[in-house]
């Protein structure tokens, strides 16, 4: 039972595997809290660098790096890579811990979105495992980085994955005067979109609608997105988001 509930001013980390997957599993939510006051940073581990048939690896980065910049421009947020390639993420790489640690530490959130563990991209569940590592030690003070550590345990939710697998949610969140920016937002991804329309890969503007719908008509708003709480972490007594 949720016994408060936080109406602006707060800061959230959402924490992507590639340079797309927040505007997908969160991106309405996160332009609602902007919208409040809230302060969003939007990261991503990869680079995205082998999502497209075509383009080159350097190519591809430069071209994900700026259409992940754009795309949280839409929605007010700030941007952040972390750089490394995709299908190298690994909670026990010491440099991709470190890197993420100080980067908890420097944002000191309230609470953090990622992936949940059963997401079905090989990227998405190491971001999972990587993000709960990193969070436990970004409070340890004999872990140093360039930052302070946290103070206390931060809240982790989990975004509905790309994968629709079976989620059973905690939260919704009614996305429906937002829902128009996450679109946009996920436009300014052309590399992706065009990549999804060579026939190997499902339309996921389409996905998206659905699935917003349908979380919606399960908490009888037009548009919603669901959340999970993280069972790893200490659950919060709070509702941070709107």
């Amino acid at each position: 039972m949720l016994t408060g509930t936080f109406t602006m001013g707060i800061k959230i980390l959402a924490v992507g595997a590639h340079p797309d997957d927040v505007e997908i599993g969160c991106f309405g939510t996160l332009d609602a809290c902007v919208k409040r006051g809230d302060t969003v940073i939007v990261c991503s581990l990869t680079n995205g660098n082998l999502g497209h048939n075509q383009l080159s690896k350097e190519e591809l980065e430069r071209t994900r790096l700026i259409e992940g910049a754009r795309a949280s421009n839409v929605i007010g947020a700030h941007y952040t890579c972390l750089g490394f390639d995709d299908m190298t993420l690994s909670s026990s790489d010491s440099v991709q811990t470190e890197k993420l640690t100080d980067l908890i530490r420097s944002v000191q959130p309230d609470l953090i979105i990622t992936h949940g563990e059963d997401d079905g991209h090989p990227d998405h569940t190491a971001a999972h495992e990587l993000v709960l590592k990193c969070t436990t030690l970004s409070a340890l003070r004999n872990y140093t980085t360039g930052s302070e550590p946290v103070s206390g345990s931060v809240p982790v939710y989990y975004m509905e994955g790309a994968e629709a697998r079976e989620m059973h949610p905690d939260i919704w969140v009614d996305i429906t005067g937002s829902f128009e920016n996450k679109i946009r937002a996920l436009g300014e991804h052309a590399s992706q979109l065009n990549f999804m329309q060579d026939g190997t890969v499902r339309d996921y503007i389409h996905f998206i609608e659905v699935l917003g719908g349908y979380r919606g008509w399960q908490c009888n708003v037009r548009m919603a997105e669901a959340f999970r709480y993280c069972d790893r972490r200490v659950r919060p007594t709070t509702r941070y988001l709107p």
